[in-house]
């Protein structure tokens, strides 16, 4: 029995083992001469997803256009950001143009150690610059908000409406 929700494709999925577990299989099963077609796809499925978030965050948006991102890491009440589908769009925000906040208060980047702090620095080297407090996030007037999470729900932003990628849509 397949319940219908397991048909109906989640958010983009990152994290610190996931992505690692996946590539690891797929080293073993090359090893072996075993063909590994669900991993395979597995891995793009996912960048393209990614790409299909950053694509929905910014329709309609010009070069300049302010927005807030509520979530960096890959999930809630972490600073683990090693491989977070929300840096990734940061960074294709970034790219686009567009002038970026974060709102994620576990986030420390004066905190990260190890390969969490080589990962923040190579993808985001800005990291520091981005981050932004509550009541910042709160006054600032934004042409798009974006939840990664439901840690928007946290903030008090007023008539703004909010993009919400915490959910596959």
């Amino acid at each position: 029995n397949i319940s219908a929700a397991y048909l109906r494709p989640g958010n983009a999925f990152g994290g610190s083992c996931l992505p690692k577990d996946v590539r690891a299989l797929q080293h073993i099963a090359a090893d072996i001469g075993a063909n590994t077609h669900l991993l395979d796809a597995l891995l793009r499925s996912n960048e393209a997803h990614k790409h299909h978030q950053f694509l929905r965050a910014s329709a309609g948006l010009e070069p300049g256009a302010r927005v807030l991102l509520a979530g960096l890491a890959f999930k809630p009440g972490t600073d683990d950001l090693r491989e977070s589908p929300a840096v990734d769009l940061a960074r294709k925000l970034l790219d686009a143009g567009m002038v970026l906040d974060v709102y994620d208060p576990a986030l420390r980047p004066e905190q990260l150690v190890g390969q969490n702090l080589g990962y923040a620095f190579a993808f985001l080297p800005m990291i520091e610059s981005l981050l932004v407090d509550r009541p910042t996030a709160e006054s600032r007037r934004y042409d798009r908000v974006i939840a990664t999470s439901r840690l928007v729900d946290s903030l008090d932003l007023g008539e703004q409406a909010v993009l919400d990628l915490s959910s596959c849509a």
